[in-house]
């Protein structure tokens, strides 16, 4: 069923977006994640043609070590540090910092590890190229990288599909298909100064200091195994925040202790817990706010 729903909704991003031709030629590598400062990226759900996200790269510097540091903004809600080194390698700084996201020269059938679980470090996230293809993006005929996400446990457990996501070399990410069945593809831009698709609807700024308390939806969600919780607070102070149970039974704590101002993002980890709904609770200097989310094994 789910392979039937992830053929659908890539059939239907190709349609919106991009038509598929066989054998492509290789661009350069940094040409698939076109990270010049000012560039915008807009999002809408294949299946239900709402807006799901904004990027919006705030700030481009290179380092004394040649790489190239990127700082983005997501709307709703989620700051992002990344890294891409002179092997064209890209890091996420604030999560599995070690490890590459993407290789952007990787070529098809090239996998790598991407990162190992916190609580059970034998399970591994790999990532493999599993096609190169020319498509149409926005009218022009690109070359496109698929890069697929799996958890890899140890024998006899098979592994866990968790995605797929659609490089585009001059246009970055343009489709991606995510476990639990979000489909978000690129329908509008400003790459370079150049703007495709769709008006950008306007993107607000994240204070690095936020005006008040607040608690983001975590994402990706449905998710499997590991997802990102996003809280901002505009003073120092105590913080907790917790996952219960539908019944109300405590599961996890994910902070328990003194918080600079600032925006913060821990991960909860769901290797040990079972597949359902549960509640996650921020309490800080009395504010309150809980959210749901959905464990999908």
């Amino acid at each position: 069923m789910r392979h039937l729903l992830r053929k659908k909704l890539a059939g239907l991003a190709a349609t919106l977006l991009f038509a598929g031709i066989a054998n492509a030629q290789m661009p350069h590598p940094l040409s698939f994640y076109p990270y010049a400062q000012g560039n915008v990226w807009q999002y809408r759900d294949a299946s239900t043609q709402e807006i799901v996200y904004r990027r919006y790269n705030d700030s481009v510097s290179i380092g004394a070590d040649s790489n190239i540091y990127i700082h983005a903004r997501y709307v709703p809600g989620q700051l992002r540090k990344e890294r891409i080194d002179t092997s064209f390698f890209l890091f996420l700084t604030t999560f599995q910092p070690d490890y590459p996201r993407y290789k952007l020269a990787a070529d098809s059938g090239q996998s790598w590890i991407a990162g190992r679980d916190i609580i059970l470090p034998e399970d591994t996230a790999i990532v493999t190229v599993s096609d190169v293809y020319q498509g149409f993006v926005f009218g022009v005929l690109t070359t496109i990288k698929v890069f697929t996400f799996s958890i890899h446990f140890p024998p006899p457990q098979p592994p866990t599909w968790l995605g797929d996501e659609h490089l585009a070399s001059g246009f970055g990410l343009v489709f991606a298909f995510i476990e639990g069945g979000s489909a978000p593809y690129l329908s509008g831009a400003i790459i370079d100064g150049v703007h495709w698709g769709e008006p950008i609807v306007g993107v607000k700024e994240i204070p690095n200091k936020p005006a008040q308390f607040s608690l983001h939806q975590n994402y990706p969600n449905p998710f499997n195994l590991v997802t990102r919780i996003q809280y901002f607070l505009p003073v120092s102070t105590d913080v907790s925040l917790r996952v219960y149970d539908i019944l109300g039974r405590e599961v996890a704590i994910l902070v328990d202790g003194f918080v600079e101002a600032g925006v913060h993002e821990t991960l909860l980890n769901g290797k040990e817990l079972s597949s359902g709904v549960y509640f996650y609770r921020l309490e800080a200097r009395g504010f309150v706010e809980s959210k749901k989310l959905l464990l999908m094994k």
